[in-house]
């Protein structure tokens, strides 16, 4: 479902930039397409279900360094942002993964966030990296309180009621027929 909305993005992101874009950009553009509708597809087959974080990671690493790529072209920052946060978000509302593969798509956000800060001018790094700092932060918080809260519900899957069964004896047939003796 999330490769869905990326599709939509980066659709309405191209369509912003398709007069002033240049052709590296636009190409770039293309691909990130096919990355988000390759990962929908994938995961309508068993491979797909099988590899799910695996696919996924890699994908939204190459839709991270793609978009980056497309907006030190473009020389705007805004996009790139907001990608990030979403991708991130996205991820952590939307895929049943680990702590682990959340901390590591994070990284991947970092990285790809200093190495835009780097190379473009951002008149407005504050708001940008308040922005990349609350979404990494509110990712890692959902996935540990989504894994917590798994986990708390196959333990209580597990464990056995604690009213027992009733016993075939004290059905209310039995009963009536134990009177009649």
């Amino acid at each position: 479902m999330g490769a869905l909305f990326v599709t939509i993005f980066q659709i309405v992101y191209l369509f912003h930039d398709y007069d002033a874009v240049a052709p590296e950009a636009f190409y770039l553009h293309l691909t990130n397409i096919v990355i988000a509708l390759s990962g929908f597809l994938s995961s309508l087959f068993p491979f797909g279900r099988i590899y799910g974080r695996v696919i996924s990671f890699w994908g939204l690493s190459a839709l991270m360094l793609s978009m980056m790529r497309i907006c030190i072209l473009t020389v705007n920052n805004d996009w790139f942002y907001v990608s990030l946060a979403l991708l991130t978000m996205g991820a952590s509302a939307l895929m049943p993964w680990e702590i682990g593969w959340q901390s590591a798509l994070n990284l991947v956000a970092l990285l790809t966030a200093l190495v835009q800060w780097r190379n473009v001018r951002d008149p407005n790094a504050v708001l940008h990296w308040l922005l990349v700092a609350l979404a990494l932060g509110i990712t890692q918080t959902a996935t540990t309180i989504a894994k917590a809260t798994s986990a708390r519900s196959r333990r209580r899957a597990s464990t056995p009621s604690r009213r027992p069964k009733p016993s075939p004896n004290f059905s209310p047939v039995c009963r009536m027929r134990s009177a009649r003796r």
